[in-house]
């Protein structure tokens, strides 16, 4: 049996490819082409700043440079140079086209094609990426179309919403005729024209102006996906539109003989026992216990939820024992019971303070929330008192679990949750819940996120998480937006920490969970290339 890919094979219109490029001053914040380091060095221009332009026809620019698109056959364009290359053409077609196109972390242009239907009054839009490879599906260059949904952007320009009073703040991306563009990096010509700059409706702009929020689609994506990428292939990448810059195959999509990938899907849980799915394999304990056998459970509530706290407590401690192969002792009179649902920390507070938590024994707070996901997401605040409780509880070195009561005691699979609860309380007290069946390696895996916190409008640039491979949790940072260099420094910091207790590192991967800008990127490069191990 075939696979059809979502790809389409395409070659070099000649044996020799002459590049065009310019040199891009230090104020000039808006250019999105430029060559990284080592595609510059591969130009031999002396320069920081070069781009790629179309191809010269009045010497405006640098001289044409010349290169061979294979190997063997004198000086040749490497495989990154040529996929830099397409990416700028395929991005120049497109705005040629008049289509909206942004380029991702990546450098891979983003198509956003409009829709001629609206919603709640906003303008749709399908979006796509194409990116270009090399050898992946067969030997030669390959054009990937990867569908990435429909987006909306609002009918209503930015200068008009800040007449009837919205905050600015509010804005994240805007469109300004064929560019998408941050609202807080905008270039002067977009600055001077801000009654034709549209703003893509994010979390804040939806709740000032009440527009309600979608339920996710659940439906099966493949057809819409696979007719979504036909109709606009048909429409953008027919041969004889590109054949000004590339030789696009007439054969269709690219297709490969279907093969069964072999996966181990084993995971180790308690007494070597393995399985395949956690809610099965779980029962029979974590991998690694925690390292104390002393462990305290407790509850937060309020007053009005003390029967619904036993009704929990009944149907939880028995399933946590289960799975978790731990005795948790229940002290009569222990838990915890406030008064004041909207400000219940000084009760907490006070309730933590009167009571011993000895030192050789690890303690766990199940907080009862009164709010539900909903409630805290509509009020203004109620988000503010979960954090401030797991702040209180984290600063006493106190394991925190919450959970939302009305839906505990309301709905029935709750008792299905206990699993999830067990794996998370093992790995909150130091333990693994389960590992892979493979043997450990010397390896670091880092992983670097981003958030923004609406409430406080204030953005954290990522977060170093770092495991070996064998799910042990090493470290965990977080850093403001402006804090670029602090982020890089924690991963050398890691690696440091990871050698004290190991003789070698093997690997290090780092996974980014965001599309990280080229100074961040560059303060990690940085920060590892100056980084010398010490033995």
């Amino acid at each position: 049996m075939n696979l059809t890919l979502n790809a389409l094979s395409f070659d070099h219109l000649s044996d020799e490819l002459p590049c065009f490029f310019k040199q891009i001053a230090d104020d000039d914040l808006s250019q999105t082409d430029l060559l990284i380091p080592k595609l510059i060095e591969e130009t031999g221009i002396s320069s920081d700043k070069l781009a790629f332009v179309l191809p010269d026809t009045d010497n405006k620019y640098t001289n044409a440079i010349i290169r061979h698109v294979r190997p063997g056959k004198g000086t040749y364009w490497s495989i990154p140079f040529l996929k830099a290359y397409y990416q700028f053409r395929l991005k120049e077609y497109f705005l040629s086209a008049g289509l909206v196109i942004k380029q991702n972390f990546l450098h891979n242009p983003e198509v956003w094609v409009v829709l001629p239907e609206t919603k709640n009054g906003e303008r749709l839009y399908n979006r796509f990426e194409l990116r270009v490879q090399c050898g992946r599906f067969g030997t030669g260059m390959e054009l990937l179309i990867a569908y990435l949904g429909k987006t909306t952007v609002m009918n209503t320009s930015v200068s008009d919403y800040i007449e009837q009073g919205v905050d600015p703040d509010c804005f994240n991306q805007v469109i300004h005729q064929q560019t998408i563009a941050s609202y807080k990096y905008l270039s002067d010509e977009m600055r001077r024209d801000t009654s034709h700059l549209f703003p893509k409706p994010g979390f804040r702009l939806k709740k000032q102006l009440n527009i309600p929020f979608s339920a996710p689609d659940k439906s099966n994506h493949y057809l819409k996906y696979r007719k979504a990428i036909d109709d606009f292939r048909a429409t953008y990448l027919k041969p004889e539109q590109l054949s000004h810059f590339l030789r696009l195959s007439t054969d269709g999509y690219i297709t490969k003989e279907a093969f069964q990938v072999e996966t181990d899907c084993r995971m180790v849980f308690g007494n070597n026992n393995q399985g395949t799915e956690p809610k099965y394999g779980f029962k029979n304990g974590p991998a690694l216990l925690p390292p104390s056998p002393r462990v305290q459970l407790f509850y937060i509530m309020h007053k009005e939820d003390k029967q619904k706290a036993l009704t929990i407590h009944q149907s939880l401690i028995s399933k946590l024992r289960e799975f978790t192969k731990m005795d948790f002792f229940v002290e009569k009179d222990f838990s915890i019971v406030f008064e004041d649902k909207s400000d219940p920390l000084p009760e907490i507070r006070k309730g933590l303070e009167a009571r011993q938590f000895l030192p050789d024994r690890r303690y766990v707070a199940f907080y009862l929330s009164p709010y539900n996901k909903h409630q805290v997401r509509d009020q203004p605040g109620l988000n503010g008192i979960y954090y401030r409780v797991k702040e209180e509880l984290h600063n006493r070195d106190i394991v925190t679990q919450t959970v939302e009561i009305g839906r505990a005691v309301t709905e029935r699979g709750f008792i299905y949750w206990t699993a999830n609860i067990a794996s998370a309380l093992v790995a909150k007290l130091g333990g693994v819940p389960w590992m892979l069946p493979a043997r450990e390696q010397e390896d670091l895996i880092v992983g670097v996120g981003a958030f923004t916190s609406h409430d406080h409008n204030c953005r954290y640039v990522g977060s170093a998480f770092s495991f070996t491979n064998d799910g042990r949790f090493y470290g965990f940072e977080c850093f403001r937006s402006n804090e670029v260099k602090q982020l890089a420094g924690s991963i050398v910091l890691a690696i440091r920490e990871f050698r004290k207790n190991h003789a070698r590192l093997n690997r290090l991967i780092i996974h980014f969970y965001k599309e990280m800008s080229n100074k961040e990127v560059k303060a990690v490069y940085e920060a590892l290339n100056v980084y010398e191990p010490r033995n």
